[in-house]
């Protein structure tokens, strides 16, 4: 797994000290790991909370969830997520930029994806 791959790396870099727990970096998920790795920020501009599941071909779908205004960073390809606000009507949204911003906004009702500039 790529963010194992990652976190070994790191820990060969940057030796922990004796007084650390020596598996710290080994007991983080692929989301939290990527503060160390990189990935998108999508920032909740709607009014509600937002619940989607990121994904890449190298990390199976976890659900995730943004309160409105708050940002969140993920490395993954693509986020699947209901665009309907009383129903469900799932829409699936490739991330173009691995490292670039993005936005849940409403339009017409319906909660949508965009990239936005720099935050």
């Amino acid at each position: 797994m790529f963010c194992s791959f990652m976190l070994k790396q790191l820990t060969k870099v940057q030796p922990l000290s004796s007084s650390c727990n020596e598996h710290l970096l080994q007991e983080l998920s692929c989301e939290e790991s990527s503060v160390y790795i990189g990935g998108f920020n999508i920032t909740n501009n709607t009014d509600l909370t937002q619940t989607f599941y990121p994904f890449s071909s190298t990390r199976k779908p976890k659900v995730q969830s943004l309160g409105p205004q708050k940002t969140g960073e993920y490395g993954t390809d693509y986020l699947l997520y209901n665009t309907s606000q009383d129903g469900f009507a799932p829409a699936l949204y490739k991330i173009d930029d691995p490292g670039g911003d993005y936005e849940f906004y409403t339009n017409a009702g319906n909660t949508d994806i965009r990239g936005i500039g720099p935050m």
